[in-house]
């Protein structure tokens, strides 16, 4: 079958006439769809169907002590270690402290730093030292 695609219409247009057979959603109407894949005639059918065919099974809760406060805190997650956003960022601030000191290269200062190719104590001496 080869498809005659008037010179007028828009793109839009001759995908709505392509798709245009009408199908038979699973509450039992039938529909028109504006999708070449669309199988449910509005979007409470869809939700009905993914809920009562999901293949998504919730985990049970388990409690779970924190790694930072030591708090019992109750989770479906199994990789959940800290029982809030104030734990995490506190263990992450003691795993990620400053772990030498070096002296600016730019002012003679001493600064403390984790990266190792960090040589300026801040922005303005790196741009001073750059523009020099």
């Amino acid at each position: 079958m080869e498809l005659v695609i008037p010179e007028d219409n828009t793109l839009h247009m001759m995908r709505r006439s392509i798709v245009e057979e009408n199908k038979l959603c699973l509450c039992g109407r039938v529909f028109t769809p504006y999708r070449p894949y669309q199988r449910f005639c509005n979007e409470d059918c869809r939700n009905l169907f993914w809920r009562t065919h999901s293949h998504y099974k919730k985990k049970d809760i388990e409690t779970k002590i924190c790694k930072e406060c030591g708090n019992p805190f109750d989770t479906n997650d199994g990789k959940r270690r800290y029982c809030n956003d104030k734990c995490y960022l506190k263990h992450e601030l003691k795993r990620r402290k400053p772990k030498e000191k070096r002296i600016c290269l730019a002012c003679g200062e001493t600064f403390k730093t984790s990266h190792w190719s960090k040589r300026y104590c801040n922005d303005e001496c790196r741009k001073k030292a750059r523009s020099a």
